[in-house]
């Protein structure tokens, strides 16, 4: 009876030990590592690459063909692999200090990057946090993404051969 008592008051202690933790998770910091994907901002030394702007004043880039160019060479709708430098932030959106970056070139990349610059210059969405692309059926991509400008997640179908955007119709809420 006595050690059962012991077991429950040491669980109980893990348990609230473990809800005590960073307090404002905007200050909390992951470490660095390697992170895949999209271009879809270019500011003058910095990259928004899916939910994450990186630094890239010191980046070495690797093109598909193993070659090193200028960072000014990276552009929107680029899929890149991205080894970061340190922590990453939690902020919104989250910034970290980009190392070394990789671009694909591959034939499926090359169409999730199409897709990916048919959403960006689709006039409908001033600002894409991407979170997914995937491909449906040949040459259809679902693609998903949060517009800050609007304050939503949206998902819309991509068809490349129609070089269309198209946003789903919502059911009708009564």
């Amino acid at each position: 009876m006595k050690n059962s008592s012991i077991a429950v008051m040491l669980v109980t202690a893990m348990v609230l030990l473990t809800g005590c933790g960073m307090g404002n998770a905007a200050e909390h910091r992951q470490s660095s590592g390697s992170y895949i994907g999209f271009v879809t901002q270019v500011e003058a030394q910095e990259l928004l690459i899916n939910d994450t702007w990186f630094s890239v004043q010191d980046a070495v880039v690797i093109n598909g063909d193993g070659d090193e160019i200028p960072v000014k060479d990276v552009g929107l709708g680029d899929k890149i692999k991205v080894e970061a430098d340190g922590e990453i932030s939690e902020s919104h959106p989250r910034r970290a200090e980009a190392e070394k970056m990789s671009l694909f070139s591959d034939e499926g990349s090359m169409k999730e990057c199409h897709a990916v610059r048919l959403v960006l210059q689709d006039p409908r969405f001033s600002e894409v946090l991407l979170h997914s692309v995937t491909k449906e059926v040949p040459g259809v991509y679902d693609v998903r993404f949060t517009d800050p400008s609007i304050g939503t997640d949206v998902r819309v179908m991509v068809n490349l051969q129609h070089e269309r955007v198209m946003v789903p119709a919502r059911p009708v809420t009564q």
